[in-house]
């Protein structure tokens, strides 16, 4: 199957993927992570969300080169830090601590979190040269990086400037050449908010978003669900009836939607009129209960004028069943906002999976779930 994410991994360009939660991203990062393999390079995924440490970071980059059969590479990682001693940077000597379980340190060359903190590129600088240098080329995955940031910050001890120089790092690492993925469930502009994170950071970044199944690809997830649940009355109607069902064929909805028809046949019998039902009613369900409430809470998080402004950006765009012009769009700003606010404001709507910007500098919503959560705030607001 045709990625252009793990096509653009592949030729070098680092890539952006902020998707909600239960749409079906940490199943497309597995997917992506055999391309890669395919393509005869290496994934090195670190799910960073929970962890709020450098040393953390250090450890679980070297997990995972361990579990795609990078001996030799963890081995000259190690190697930066197994030299440690009281002549070496008290940051090198921290990580140390973390890559070798701290065999050999005295208590003259502990140091404590501060000091990577605070020497970083010291820290982290020759680690990257270990990775750029690989026998294979190594795709970097940083999967929950802005919630890592957060906690960094909130549980880690880490001042805003911390994260600035964490992340100004691994800027660097992207301009020397490390191929680099960075997803999550909400997006990098959420630190410039935070943490008063310079956007330009991330801006080397292809952003991409997580499409939906297309007609063949959720034919054949629904064919593999009636094989697994052994529904020998199935016909095509059947499957007509649930595809139809979900406003976008995300994995997600047929995996729910298949849950409750087990229920419901029990050994016995649908009819296709049934099946229907019962994948409308769970569709619409997995709506109310998981995504509508994503994108609401995603909304708290603008200033009372950017929502205000998003939302008469949205009922342009519920208005036309093509992609609106940005000069149209344009039109709803304030006057008297400058170009780089409206600029940023469209980039976190991007980031937050509410718009998608279409070649010719036209935008659209970002994907059917959008419309039908936007669809339904609009009526409640009368």
């Amino acid at each position: 199957m045709e990625c252009p994410i793990a096509r653009l991994l592949l030729t070098g360009n680092s890539v952006s993927l902020f998707g909600l939660r239960r749409i079906g991203k940490s199943s497309l990062l597995v997917g992506i992570e055999e391309l890669i393999r395919k393509g005869k390079a290496v994934p090195v995924t670190l799910e960073l969300q929970g962890a709020h440490r450098i040393e953390t970071l250090v450890g679980k980059l070297m997990q995972a080169c361990e579990k795609e059969g990078q001996g030799t590479l963890v081995d000259g990682i190690r190697s930066l830090y197994a030299g440690a001693s009281t002549r070496m940077p008290a940051a090198v000597r921290a990580v140390y601590r973390l890559v070798t379980g701290g065999a050999g340190e005295g208590q003259e060359s502990q140091a404590g979190v501060k000091d990577v903190l605070d020497y970083l590129e010291v820290a982290l600088g020759p680690l990257a040269e270990k990775l750029q240098k690989s026998d294979r080329k190594i795709v970097l995955i940083l999967d929950e990086l802005p919630f890592f940031c957060q906690d960094l910050h909130g549980q880690g001890g880490a001042d805003k400037r911390h994260v600035a120089a964490f992340l100004s790092e691994l800027r660097r690492w992207r301009r020397d050449g490390l191929t680099m993925l960075v997803g999550g469930s909400i997006g990098v502009h959420r630190l410039e908010r935070d943490l008063g994170i310079d956007p330009n950071l991330f801006g080397d970044l292809n952003h991409e978003q997580l499409p939906p199944l297309e007609n063949e690809d959720a034919a054949a997830l629904v064919a593999a669900l009636v094989r697994g649940c052994a529904f020998d009355f199935w016909t095509p109607e059947h499957a007509q009836g649930v595809i139809a069902a979900p406003p976008a064929a995300y994995p997600t909805f047929f995996q729910s939607i298949f849950l409750e028809l087990q229920r419901a046949a029990r050994g016995r019998a649908l009819t296709a009129e049934r099946t229907g039902e019962i994948a409308v009613e769970t569709t619409e369900k997995l709506l109310q209960d998981n995504f509508f409430p994503q994108f609401n809470h995603r909304l708290t998080y603008y200033e009372a004028a950017e929502a205000e402004v998003a939302m008469k950006l949205f009922r342009v765009l519920a208005r036309e069943p093509t992609p609106i012009a940005a000069d149209v769009l344009g039109k709803e700003f304030p006057e008297d906002w400058p170009l780089a606010r409206k600029t940023a404001l469209l980039a976190a709507l991007r980031q937050d999976d509410f718009l998608q910007k279409l070649p010719g500098n036209h935008f659209a919503f970002a994907m059917p779930l959008v419309a039908a959560w936007w669809k339904e705030q609009d009526a409640l607001a009368g």
